[in-house]
């Protein structure tokens, strides 16, 4: 069952202690969303932050109760990630990528010999 659409790159989710909510992160559009599994805001999903200092890569849970976040990349401050740039236009990520696939795959050819 999906829960939330129209995620860009879902890059990590952890349950609450508690079992209420889960935290989900989108790496595409650095942001953080809170899926409501409890109470009045069941099914809901709100953005807990798009502030981001970098692109988030997974979240885990401590045994204080906290959430680490990893973050690659970096973000200044009222600038844009080209990751943010592209992540609402699906063929463009795709060609992309393929044509970094492409680059590095002559490169790799050249670095084995």
């Amino acid at each position: 069952e999906v829960l939330v659409e129209e995620l860009n790159f879902a890059n990590g989710i952890e349950l609450s202690p508690e079992e209420d909510y889960l935290l989900v992160l989108e790496t595409g559009r650095p942001r953080i969303h809170k899926y409501h599994l409890k109470g009045e805001k069941a099914g809901k999903v709100e953005i807990l932050t798009d502030r981001l200092p970098g692109l988030p890569d997974n979240i885990k849970l401590n045994d204080r109760g906290n959430y680490y976040v990893g973050l690659s990349g970096s973000r200044l401050p009222n600038t844009w990630h080209i990751l943010e740039v592209l992540a609402p236009h699906n063929i463009f990520r795709k060609f992309v990528s393929r044509l970094v696939s492409m680059v590095l795959v002559p490169a790799k050819f050249v670095n084995q010999i």
